[in-house]
């Protein structure tokens, strides 16, 4: 450090040191203002803004000094990130429920806790300190694009958060887009296999049901099971029906067991979409609730949680050999043998209680299996050389 530098204290140099000892600080301090030990012992200093501090303890004057300047340049640098993103979360929290503040909180660990750029001033982050931040983290981390995606979203939000309470003059997140990330991830190739159930599958997960369950008929999760293999509905569809949703025409779906984990308790609310819907009846359908009748207490039909309906299928599906991948295997299993089947997607989603879009992105797989597959190779090949022999 050249005698330049120490003719002042300056808060720009302080700000580039922040790990500064206090005895520098003290060294910088000295060389503008007094600093002395009195006749009666005491240690004595003016800061900058004309306070006279005084202690008979010379570390406890230091100490003062050191905070002083290192307060002084928290002010100069402004909040962190981490500071600006739970203050855009104490108004985001309000729009979510429980399981989704905790998801949240996962991912705030995930992505940004104990690194860099969380300590990193909001003012000092710059459009390239984005952009180094999730390509690095991408690598490091093996992020696909759908978390990517989260990454993302939640640096935008946080930035865009500072912009309007004008923290930041600027918002360094404007013009990036997620695709300039998202294209640099790694995505493991999804197996159909892995998503849905084969009609054999199917039969090993009925058997399973009947050999686990067969001597306990009033086991209500066992009945869950079956209705969603009927139906694909979700878990908390299934543990919120009464009798008085089901007719002989259609199951009237209104509402969802939902889980606050947080507080660790369950209750009715509304399905995963907002929006009600019917499934329509059938004659296995019927003759399985026929069965449930016999059984049933309670409020609610299978007298359950959504929970126990998951944990219930897993169980199965452990038993019975095949992967466990649970009431949404069966609901995409459903929804690609309709769709295989040629049912419109307008009548398949309105029958799921989806979107279109969610429907396309992660529920319609191909659940043909190697003959039929054949079958229509050849008679398209059949076609086009019939096709070729006519034009010659």
């Amino acid at each position: 450090m050249s005698g330049n530098e120490l003719d002042i204290i300056d808060l720009a140099f302080v700000r580039m040191q922040k790990e500064m000892t206090k005895r520098k600080i003290l060294a910088l301090h000295k060389q503008k203002y007094n600093y002395w030990q009195g006749k009666n012992g005491r240690w004595n200093s003016y800061l900058p803004d004309g306070k006279l501090i005084s202690s008979k303890h010379e570390s406890k004057v230091i100490d003062q000094i050191a905070e002083y300047y290192n307060a002084q340049v928290e002010e100069d640098i402004g909040p962190s990130f981490r500071d600006i993103y739970f203050q855009w979360r104490e108004i985001k929290d309000l729009e979510l429920v429980a399981n989704s503040i905790q998801k949240y909180d996962g991912e705030y660990r995930r992505f940004f806790k104990y690194t860099d750029f969380e300590e990193l001033s909001i003012n000092e982050i710059t459009e390239n300190t984005i952009r180094k931040f999730i390509l690095e983290s991408i690598r490091d981390k093996k992020l696909g694009k759908e978390p990517t995606k989260r990454l993302y979203g939640h640096i935008v939000n946080v930035m865009r958060y500072a912009r309007m309470e004008r923290i930041i003059p600027e918002n360094p997140a404007e013009f990036l887009e997620r695709k300039m990330f998202t294209k640099h991830c790694i995505e493991e190739e999804v197996i159909a296999e892995d998503q849905i159930y084969s009609n054999i599958e199917l039969q090993k997960i009925k058997s399973a049901l009947g050999d686990l369950y067969g001597d306990t008929p009033d086991y209500m999760p066992r009945y869950t099971i079956e209705l969603a293999i009927l139906t694909g509905m979700r878990p908390g569809e299934i543990a919120a029906l009464k009798w008085s949703d089901i007719t002989d025409e259609y199951i009237n779906i209104t509402k969802s067991m939902k889980e606050d984990r947080i507080k660790n308790i369950t209750y009715i609310g509304k399905t995963k979409t907002n929006k009600s819907r019917r499934f329509p009846m059938c004659a296995e359908i019927q003759k399985l609730f026929d069965r449930v009748r016999v059984v049933s207490t309670g409020e609610y039909i299978f007298n359950t949680t959504s929970r126990h309906i998951s944990d219930c299928m897993r169980r199965v599906c452990k038993y019975a050999g095949v992967h466990s991948g649970g009431i949404t295997a069966l609901r995409k299993t459903i929804n690609s043998n309709l769709k295989r089947s040629g049912v419109p997607i307008t009548i398949v989603t309105s029958i799921l209680g989806h979107t279109e879009e969610v429907n396309e992105r992660y529920y319609t797989y191909d659940t043909s299996n190697m003959d039929e597959k054949r079958r229509i190779i050849e008679k398209f090949n059949r076609i086009q050389v019939d096709s070729i022999a006519s034009y010659k």
